[in-house]
């Protein structure tokens, strides 16, 4: 691993710690989830339950 952090965890933390993180940014959260699901039917890859924000 390169220790790069996930982009659905990094949009939520800018979305829902403004305290912290000063930033806004445009993406709709409500399709992060389908997102998911459609790049691991692409790619062959299931999202492990535990991961966050799209973990079962």
């Amino acid at each position: 691993r390169a220790g790069n952090a996930s982009l659905e965890e990094a949009i939520m933390a800018i979305r829902t710690r403004q305290d912290a993180v000063p930033y806004t940014n445009n993406v709709k959260t409500t399709n992060i989830l389908r997102v998911s699901k459609m790049l691991s039917t692409i790619t062959g890859f299931d999202v492990q339950p535990n991961k966050a924000i799209v973990g079962r």
